[in-house]
């Protein structure tokens, strides 16, 4: 009751059977290419106009806060040295500036 490879006239051949198998991937297949079209439809989206007006930051003054450390911690708001004490407020006047 063994099964050979390569099989003979006498016994059963132990090769799979993958002729299921290629029904099954042809089917998927055509199931495939039938529904492939359906999500290319277009659609239309409407989108904002580009912006051609470049934005300019001229007139702005931007609040730097620099933190430095050297001979213990240096903390500049602009060009101002200011201590950790005084950073917040000199920080919100510099902004409102």
């Amino acid at each position: 009751m063994g099964a050979k490879v390569g099989g003979s006239k006498d016994g059963p051949v132990a090769e799979p059977n993958v002729i299921p198998f290629i029904d099954i991937l042809l089917v998927l297949l055509v199931i495939f290419m039938v529904t492939a079209p359906i999500p290319t439809v277009d659609i239309r989206v409407d989108l904002p106009p580009p912006n051609p007006v470049p934005i300019r930051l001229e007139g702005l003054n931007p609040t730097i806060v620099v933190i430095r450390e050297g001979a213990g911690l240096e903390v500049y708001v602009g060009p101002e040295r200011v201590t950790l004490a005084t950073l917040g407020e000199r920080t919100f006047e510099h902004a409102r500036e």
